[in-house]
């Protein structure tokens, strides 16, 4: 109920500013509605009643204000409108819905004259408008997909309607009793519409119906009395009879002439019914059965042509049609029928094929022409035809009248009742809708040409010839297409069509370079410096001086915006080269610098004992730090002890070797090398030991074997709080126990467990 207690806030306090003012309640500000009309001061919040929606937003269930032009404001109190429910008001004549409404309704409005609606609409609900006598046309939004049942019924002064060209399905009785209505066409997008939607449409003579239809549904058409003609697409494939309700063109007292193509391969009972006017009819080769009824009492009717795949005919199917002669194949059903019902029969006359006057036609957008189809032989039984194109975008067919349409090409096909049939191809030509040029932009040197081509669209337009036109005839002129070169600078060339279409080139004319020279065309360096060349393009206006770099050989030397830089000894072609090619070299040659000669090396260690088979590095330190050559060389006294390859020395067997590090100009160090055996066990002098608190014990670890022997050792305890050792000397610190452990460098240990008291 928050909606509910924030307008009883806003009333309130209207109100009581009126009243503290000493006048009337003061009038609630207009909204713009989303449609874009300013409601009028009367369409106030507060001259709607409402409700509210489980989701917050608000449903428009009546009116109160002063206005019969109504606009509904997307909000009222600052809750979005979704909904109107304004059913049964005899004061409102027209209404403009926002587009935050998604359903509607309006029935029973007998003063409606005008409702505007919006895109949010998705369907037309069942009875929206039913009984709105005063609603005079409607426009269906694009968005709307369906109408339902009865939406429009008895609305009797309606008569223009125009549907959404995405409507799908129209619902039973929709239309039905609007006596106003005299032309309908439905979209091609409908694809059902259901029984009696038509229904009792006294006024109707034009009817269009949806190539996306496959049925007309029962009593669709019944009671449109003033129906003459009506043609039935081809994508018809049922005409419903009556059941519940009428056939479909029931009691159409007017109807004359009607042409039911071969894809209809059912029509029920009292189809045509009544149709007191009809004087032929000719059932489709697709018929295997004509039902009760399906063309009882239609007064005028003398040719009925039924075809020899008819194999069922009731009993009742013609009564009434007392002035009726039946044509058909000798011995057919038809045949049997007419004879059993004293109805006169006539051996029908086949067509052998059908003529067009032209096999070709060309016409401007908007012309027509009329082709006249002769079927053959002159005495043919049946000389009814039908007409289709095979593109109703640019041109279509009525009765052999064929209208422009737009620019294109369509062929235009005659049927006779017998599947004969001729062509003729239609091309229409129509404006320009657009222009082409080959290309968009182009560099031209001075002097020089090109040709431009345009394209005038669509492919059949009337009139292809364009125009030619130069911004700027200094820079560059055109002739047919033809642009030659003037001074530099830039111009728009333009194509322009008779009806103004438009077309554009952007014309660059340059002066290109002739030569580029550099201000030095050898140079010596030494590794590592660089030096930067000049370049200079000729002659001075050239409109694009820039030139790019390479060097012959990026190892000796490289080039980047002109500045060269030295990497190697060696010689190296330097070339700047303009946009058209035009080239200058300059000859690079780089130098040994002078040469920094080693004074001292310095290892990292001068001594080093190892372990037999194990390995250490030695680092070699060249001085000076700016030395030409820094390369060392190494070697041993004695590889039988220790070997070295680039600093890293091997442990071979026991003894003493010295490795020596030497420069390129013989700066030497050295290293003396002691290998030892490594320990293969390890004993302690006691295993274990009771001590007091606070005494020591020293214990003695001998390694095996006992010469040349690495024998330094590490002491640990398993519990520095009980026992603690260094140098195999362990004080007792408190009562427990530990273990004292002695291990070598190679990893073999001893142990000796100590308890203290």
């Amino acid at each position: 109920m928050v909606n509910l207690k924030k307008s009883v806030k806003r009333i309130c306090a209207v109100t009581l500013a009126a009243l503290m003012l000493g006048g009337s309640a003061v009038t609630v500000l207009p909204e713009v509605a989303e449609s874009g009309i300013v409601a009028s001061a009367a369409n106030s919040e507060r001259d709607f009643y409402t409700e509210e929606n489980y989701d917050g937003t608000i449903k428009v269930t009546g009116y109160k204000g002063k206005s019969s032009n109504v606009v509904i404001p997307s909000k009222i109190f600052g809750e979005k409108v979704t909904g109107v429910d304004m059913g049964d008001n005899d004061f409102i004549t027209s209404v403009t819905v926002p587009n935050t409404v998604t359903s509607i309704w309006f029935g029973g409005c007998r003063k409606l004259k005008k409702v505007t609606l919006s895109n949010s609409i998705k369907s037309i609900g069942r009875y929206t408008f039913s009984h709105c006598e005063s609603l005079e046309s409607i426009t269906i939004p694009n968005s709307v997909t369906d109408i339902g049942w009865n939406a429009f019924e008895n609305c009797i002064s309606l008569k223009s309607v125009v549907f959404s060209n995405k409507l799908l399905t129209i619902g039973e009785a929709a239309f039905s009793c609007c006596n106003s209505l005299k032309s309908i066409t439905l979209p091609n997008s409908v694809t059902e519409v259901e029984a009696n939607v038509f229904k009792g449409c006294e006024n109707l003579t034009n009817v269009k119906l949806s190539t996306g239809m496959h049925e007309i549904s029962g009593g669709m058409f019944s009671d449109c009395t003033s129906l003459k003609t009506i043609e039935i697409p081809e994508s018809i494939t049922r005409i419903i009879g009556s059941s519940w309700c009428k056939g479909a063109f029931e009691n159409c007292k007017s109807l004359e002439h009607i042409i039911i193509p071969n894809s209809v391969d059912y029509i029920g009972c009292d189809v045509f019914l009544g149709c007191k006017s009809l004087k032929s009819l000719t059932f489709p080769q697709s018929i295997t059965h004509l039902e009760n009824g399906v063309a009882s009492s239609c007064t005028e009717l003398r040719t009925v042509i039924i075809p020899d795949n008819v194999k069922e005919i009731d009993y009742g199917a013609f009564d009434g049609s007392n002035n009726v002669t039946i044509y058909g194949k000798k011995n057919s059903a038809a045949d049997k029928f007419a004879n059993n019902h004293d109805i006169p029969f006539k051996a029908i006359v086949s067509t052998t094929g059908v003529t067009l006057n032209t096999s070709g036609i060309a016409l401007n957008k908007g012309e027509t022409y009329n082709l006249k189809a002769t079927v053959h032989p002159t005495n043919a039984t049946v000389k009814d035809v039908t007409w289709t194109t095979s593109n109703s975008n640019v041109a279509t067919v009525n009765n052999g009248k064929v209208t422009a349409k737009n620019s294109g090409t369509a062929k235009i096909t005659v049927r006779t009742y017998e599947g004969k049939t001729a062509a003729c191809s239609v091309t229409v030509y129509g404006d320009a809708t657009s222009v082409r040029l080959n290309r968009s932009s182009v560099k031209l040197e001075k002097g020089k040409s090109t040709s431009l081509s345009a394209t005038v669209l669509p492919a059949y337009a009337k009139d292809k010839t364009v125009t030619w036109t130069s911004s700027n005839t200094k820079v560059a002129t055109v002739s047919n297409g033809k642009v030659t070169a003037k001074s530099a600078g830039t111009a728009t060339i333009t194509a322009k069509t008779k009806n103004g279409k438009k077309a554009t080139c952007k014309v660059t004319v340059v002066i290109n370079p002739t030569g580029v020279k550099l201000n030095r065309t050898s140079v010596s360096l030494v590794k590592g410096k660089n030096v930067t060349l000049k370049a200079t393009v000729n002659p001075g206006n050239a409109s694009n001086k820039k030139v790019t770099w390479t060097s012959s050989n990026k190892k000796v030397a490289t080039v980047s915006n002109g500045k060269v830089t030295a990497k190697n000894y060696g010689t190296a072609v330097i070339t700047a080269k303009t946009s058209n090619g035009k080239k200058a070299t300059c000859k690079v040659t780089v130098k040994n610098p002078k040469t920094v000669n080693p004074t001292s090396v310095k290892l990292s260690k001068t001594s080093v004992t190892l372990g037999k088979g194990k390995t250490t590095t030695l680092k070699a330190k060249v001085n000076p730090g700016n030395a030409t050559n820094k390369k060392v060389t190494w070697s041993t006294s004695n590889k039988k002890v220790a070997t070295v390859s680039n600093g890293k020395i091997t442990a071979k067997g026991v003894g003493t070797a010295t490795i020596t590090v030497k420069t390129s100009n013989g700066k030497k160090a050295t290293c003396k090398v002691t290998v030892r055996n490594l320990p293969t066990k390890v004993k302690l002098s006691k295993t274990s030991a009771t001590l007091k608190k606070g005494k020591t014990l020293t214990l003695k670890a001998t390694v095996t074997p006992s010469k040349n022997v690495i024998s330094t050792v590490t002491w640990t305890s398993s519990n520095s709080k009980v026992a603690v050792v260094k140098n195999g000397k362990i004080t007792a610190k408190a009562k427990g126990t530990a273990t004292i452990t002695v291990k070598t460098s190679n990893g073999k240990t001893a142990k000796c467990k100590i308890t203290v008291k």
